[in-house]
């Protein structure tokens, strides 16, 4: 008897990040997205027609959230180190790494990120009327990334 194996979406809520040698664990990524920007160039001698070309690649900031974590990691150390010490010490870009997993924690596809450093922190709203956990947000600039599926 045959059997057909259906293939279905992934599913986008089980993944991990991993900066450098360590991994963390995050609510949400965002910001995985590359467009080719263009320039409009006129045509000689007729006004009617504009032609576009490609100018370059642009990327999006990342974005990650999660639970905020206390002081001492090494995460919370390399972005205090670049946002909050007014330039004193030199950017340390990193590589990252963000894997979306299978059912069994296996990766079926990565997104690795190239000279990634942090470029803005912020934390969600203090409200004594909500029962809620206070939120990190933590947007990188990268050069470029790749994607991989994994089979």
């Amino acid at each position: 008897m045959w059997i057909s194996k259906t293939v279905y979406p992934s599913p986008g809520f089980y993944f991990e990040v991993k900066l450098g040698n360590e991994t963390y664990s995050f609510k949400e990524v965002s910001g995985i997205a590359s467009e080719i920007t263009t320039e409009e160039i006129a045509e000689g001698g007729e006004n009617r027609f504009k032609y576009k070309v490609p100018s370059g690649i642009k990327y999006n900031n990342l974005e990650l959230k999660r639970g905020l974590v206390p002081k001492g990691s090494n995460l919370f150390t390399w972005i205090n180190n670049t946002l909050q010490q007014g330039f004193s010490k030199p950017i340390k870009p990193k590589e990252l790494e963000v894997s979306l997993l299978n059912e069994d924690g296996k990766k079926t596809l990565t997104w690795n990120f190239s000279g990634t450093w942090p470029v803005g922190w912020n934390s969600s709203s203090l409200n004594s009327m909500s029962n809620e956990v206070l939120i990190e947000s933590i947007s990188l600039s990268y050069n470029f990334f790749t994607s991989n599926i994994i089979k």
